[in-house]
């Protein structure tokens, strides 16, 4: 059994066994389960978007046999890794391993556990970003200013102090480029699976750059040079190793940033899931190597590269999430799309699609 539970971050964040996540989540998960198909297996035969206890018990009371599960134990582990005090942790090993960090743009994050040090630091910050500790998918984010704090501001971290025991607070930046390192944990070993650039909408996600990681990479390359940007992947690489591996099987995508200073903010979150930059590598992969063997069947040269100029061009598409508040919104919504990968259905919601 396949279950695709956008819900993850939500039910990580509550920690109770018995959270009921948002109906839209839900639903989200419902319309949009057949995007499993692009997830890659981890800890289970059962292919989850991120493993929780909701979903635990969602597959144990479908008649799942609980030894193809992993166990609590492992959840636990799960849940502490997905802490962003990791991304943190993360950012500092890269920072302390560059000697002239010149290229890194230091949002300086800092895990607050009073109400006073979270005022002192968006004081010293001037322009600062919330973050609850456990949080992704631009859930649990805040922009604050030492002159626009409000009363929902501060009942809000004071609730993160109580149910989650800090708030992370992070210097504000404007940025020019969200990109992703996707990495898989197996076993005994970590692969780099490729690069992804996403966009997003506020906070929250909304796409993804359908494109080879070389092409990728040369869009990255217009910021910081190609050196510095895999010697800081490779650096990632390295902490993980040392923070997750023989504790974590399965994906990992760590987000980042260029500023518009073109400067190159590391580590900013640590998906401890599948997520949408590692679903966009698949998705490209296949249906470039699909267009290809079309190509050659047709009869053309037979490189990968004519198939694709033909039929699927590397970098020139997207694979879009979309939401709307009626299945008819939904359906215009979707009226110039390439391919649907998932949703769309008559009653649908949410659909995940190429344009």
């Amino acid at each position: 059994m396949d279950i695709f539970n956008p819900d993850h971050d939500l039910c990580l964040a509550n920690g109770s066994a018995s959270f009921v996540p948002p109906a839209t989540a839900r639903q989200f998960g419902q319309d949009c389960s057949a995007i499993m198909e692009y997830v890659l297996p981890d800890v289970s035969p059962h292919k989850v978007w991120g493993w929780d206890r909701i979903v635990l018990g969602r597959l144990l009371k479908s008649g799942a046999d609980p030894s193809q599960l992993p166990s609590e134990a492992y959840l636990d582990t799960v849940r502490e890794l997905s802490h962003r005090r990791y991304a943190l942790s993360c950012r500092e090993y890269v920072f302390s391993k560059i000697g002239n960090p010149g290229f890194l743009c230091d949002i300086a994050p800092y895990e607050a556990m009073t109400m006073d040090s979270i005022i002192s630091t968006v004081n010293e910050y001037a322009d600062a970003l919330l973050k609850a500790p456990w949080s992704g998918s631009g859930k649990g984010i805040r922009k604050v200013r030492p002159d626009s704090w409000t009363a929902s501001d501060r009942g809000w971290c004071a609730k993160m102090l109580d149910k989650q025991g800090s708030v992370m607070v992070e210097r504000r930046q404007k940025v020019a480029l969200d990109f992703s390192l996707q990495f898989r944990m197996t076993a005994d070993r970590l692969l780099f699976e490729g690069f992804a650039i996403f966009e997003t909408q506020g906070c929250a996600y909304n796409a993804n750059l359908l494109a080879s990681n070389g092409h990728i990479l040369g869009l990255l390359s217009a910021y910081s040079e190609t050196k510095d940007i895999l010697r800081v992947r490779d650096l990632v690489g390295e902490y993980l190793e040392t923070a997750f591996l023989g504790r974590y099987r399965g994906v990992l995508g760590v987000d980042m940033f260029f500023s518009e200073e073109g400067l190159l903010a590391p580590c900013i979150e640590i998906n401890v899931r599948n997520n949408m930059g590692m679903v966009s590598r698949l998705v490209y992969d296949r249906l470039a190597s699909e267009y290809a063997g079309a190509s050659v069947c047709a009869g053309t040269s037979g490189r990968s590269g004519a198939g694709l100029s033909a039929g699927f061009p590397d970098g020139q598409m997207k694979m879009r999430v979309l939401n709307a508040s009626s299945p008819e919104q939904l359906r215009s919504s979707l009226a110039g799309a390439r391919t649907i990968l998932a949703g769309g259905g008559p009653d649908a919601l949410h659909a995940v699609a190429i344009f």
